[in-house]
């Protein structure tokens, strides 16, 4: 028979019976969330975790947005359906577009991280400007997908650096917040400014191949691949300033 005096609860109120094989869930969730909640409440209190964020947070988050974008491009790709040479350069474009995104989100991640080592303080203005970013980067695979599926039409070409001069155009916006962070520090200042210039260079040339992609497609692939050679080393005066 049940023992009536093993179904009191932790403030020792006696709880219904149960009978065998039931309610083993309830009570295993019931033991796990008192453990964690005594564990919890047995770690110190530290009043910078309710109100300052730090940029490891904003790395970490941004990391993984990345990380997710890369694994859709790649598991876009799909293998031929014949095992043949033939069949394999037949989807040549997939491949060559998938390679110049992954170029592009490379590039903007090795610049981001530098980007981010440098911010002093994490307010709204630079966590939705990060925001922005992320969310025109999480497009980058639908337009990969899209453009190396129709190589030759001028539509996909034509979107394709639409959402690259969105993303070119966000990474501006984020640095304006930057600069402004580095306000009391004019040779960082006027550095910032000359970086938020090539930004907006490479915003606006990506909004003209897109719109020559109605004219000639050549004319933006060659702006696609130009483009990304100009930002394949990371801003070395970030790396330096950044460091203590």
């Amino acid at each position: 028979m049940h023992d009536p005096a093993a179904t009191r609860g932790f403030d020792g109120a006696a709880e219904p019976a149960l009978n065998e094989g039931e309610g083993f869930a309830p009570v295993l969730w019931t033991l796990t969330w008192a453990s964690a909640s005594q564990s919890a409440s047995s770690l110190p209190y530290s009043p910078m975790s309710t109100t300052q964020m730090t940029t490891g947070r904003i790395e970490a988050f941004s990391d993984g947005v990345i990380a997710i974008i890369v694994t859709i491009m790649v598991l876009q790709l799909t293998a031929p359906k014949q095992p043949t040479w033939a069949a394999l350069l037949q989807q040549r474009a997939i491949f060559l577009s998938y390679g110049l995104s992954f170029l592009v989100v490379a590039i903007m991640w090795v610049n981001h991280h530098h980007l981010i080592h440098a911010v002093h303080e994490v307010n709204a203005r630079l966590l939705w400007s990060n925001l922005n970013l992320l969310f025109w980067m999480s497009l980058i695979p639908f337009v990969t997908d899209f453009l190396g599926r129709n190589p030759r039409a001028s539509l996909p070409v034509s979107l394709y650096g639409l959402d690259l001069s969105l993303c070119g155009a966000a990474f501006w916006i984020l640095r304006i917040e930057l600069a402004a962070q580095h306000s009391h520090d004019p040779e960082m200042s006027e550095y910032h400014s000359r970086i938020q210039l090539k930004n907006l260079f490479s915003a606006l040339l990506y909004l003209a191949a897109a719109a020559l992609a109605h004219v000639s497609i050549y004319i933006s692939y060659f702006v696609y691949v130009l483009i990304p050679a100009l930002y394949f080393l990371p801003e070395k005066k970030l790396v330096t300033g950044s460091e203590p």
